[in-house]
């Protein structure tokens, strides 16, 4: 992450202190030699802004990971970081700044840890706890910046969730994606209206043909995904495998039904 500037940083905290500009400049320091695998610059930087500024949850976020031995305690070290944000905040700013959270520049550094993990806590198995912290994260900010709603979208339909599928396809309904095109077919097989599904299906393959070859085990998804994406490219369909192929291997009968229509295209 590139360095902000003083006017965006002093923005961040309102004309807030020296103590919290120098703090998240040194956090953003740590973030930058932890995306070039610096860890050690990472730690010491992050560690300086933690003792400059205890709330720093920039700092505190990238403390959790460099202290986390496995994932169970990383998911401890993450809660407390989210809970220490939102004591800072307060109830009030919560109430007050619902719909516009990440609006604000401040809030941003607490919406990054709560994605982590919400993320995390699906990795460890615990979906039903990650669902809620994505479905409260979007209804501080629905215009979903961080694009929060595909990952929901696929454990909501690998749990069988159709109602909070439906409810989110709606919510989002002029989204175009591969991601939302290809949920749209299994949400409908799931319901068991086909004539839906098969409607959907070729919709879906309109928004991206190459989506289908990965569902049905005509081809493997490379090791590594892409670093971007372009709409209707493989790239996207790689990415979005990513969002909702475990919901697809989830429900094999959706599968079954697929490889079908495939063998009649």
């Amino acid at each position: 992450m590139p360095h902000m500037s003083e006017s965006v940083l002093q923005g961040m905290f309102g004309g807030g202190s020296d103590r919290q500009f120098d703090a998240q400049e040194l956090a953003f320091e740590a973030m930058e030699a932890m995306a070039s695998g610096d860890y050690e610059a990472a730690a010491a930087a992050a560690t300086r802004a933690a003792e400059i500024d205890p709330n720093c949850i920039d700092a505190l976020h990238i403390l959790s990971q460099l202290g986390s031995e496995n994932k169970a305690e990383l998911v401890e070290n993450l809660r407390r970081t989210v809970d220490r944000a939102e004591k800072n905040f307060g109830k009030k700013f919560f109430r007050e700044n619902e719909g516009i959270f990440w609006g604000l520049l401040e809030t941003r550094p607490y919406m990054r840890v709560r994605a982590e993990l919400a993320s995390l806590l699906y990795d460890v198995g615990e979906t039903e706890e990650a669902i809620e912290h994505v479905e409260e994260m979007l209804r501080l900010n629905p215009n979903d910046n961080q694009g929060l709603r595909y990952s929901l979208l696929g454990w909501y339909l690998e749990l069988g969730n159709l109602k909070g599928a439906d409810h989110l396809l709606l919510e989002y309904a002029e989204e175009g994606s591969a991601m939302f095109a290809w949920a749209r077919v299994l949400a409908r097989v799931l319901d068991d209206d086909l004539d839906a599904a098969t409607a959907a299906l070729s919709e879906a393959r309109d928004a991206n043909q190459y989506v289908e070859a990965y569902l049905v085990g005509r081809k493997r998804l490379p090791k590594q995904g892409p670093g971007y994406y372009s709409p209707g490219d493989e790239s996207e369909a790689i990415v979005c495998m990513d969002a909702i192929g475990g919901a697809w291997r989830k429900h094999p009968v959706a599968k079954k039904w697929l490889k079908s229509q495939s063998t009649r295209s």
